[in-house]
């Protein structure tokens, strides 16, 4: 059968596999999807960590994403924690990185728990992070996201326990957006 353009654009005679290979590739799918999601990818974990470190340790969740180049990635985490010190304050700090990258971070002791003077503190919760990175792969490189913590302070048994007691999970979802 012919294949025939009318008046109106649309193509009569094409059947499946009907053009040529190259005709329709990833990168003009792409450019008419600007704003879609192109996949998701996801990692979790329920092993307990317990971060007692002034320097920045793993908290165990990471997720890893092999992105187009030109598209961004939204990270989404669900994170518990348990945040403790036989003091009167107790704070961590949290960042995200890409690869060994921090591309976000709270540094102004984004989980905080106070109590009075001469009594011991503790605070569980959740973190949550959402966030768009704009990564610069080029397409075939695999980018591995993760979560890490440090205690302000370790006196007076300060510690931060995330996935506490391997009963509960943590999520992380990575998103490739279509720029």
């Amino acid at each position: 059968m012919p294949i025939t353009i009318n008046g109106s654009g649309t193509v009569t005679g094409l059947s499946v596999g009907g053009l040529p290979d190259g005709t329709v590739d990833s990168d003009t799918l792409a450019a008419t999807a600007r704003g879609k999601i192109l996949q998701v990818a996801s990692g979790t974990t329920s092993t307990e960590v317990i971060v007692n470190s002034t320097s920045y340790m793993d908290t165990g969740l990471s997720a890893t994403i092999t992105p187009a180049s030109g598209t961004k990635v939204l990270v989404i985490t669900d994170q518990q924690y348990h945040l403790e010190r036989d003091t009167d304050r107790a704070q961590i700090y949290v960042q995200l990185l890409r690869g060994s990258t921090v591309i976000d971070s709270h540094t102004k002791g984004f989980l905080s728990t106070y109590g009075g003077s001469d009594s011991s503190v503790k605070l569980g919760g959740t973190n949550n992070y959402i966030y768009l990175d704009t990564h610069g792969a080029n397409g075939s490189t695999a980018l591995t996201y993760k979560i890490q913590g440090k205690m302000e302070s370790t006196a007076d048994d300060g510690k931060c326990k995330f996935q506490e007691g391997g009963n509960v999970a943590a999520y992380m979802y990575l998103m490739e957006v279509a720029a």
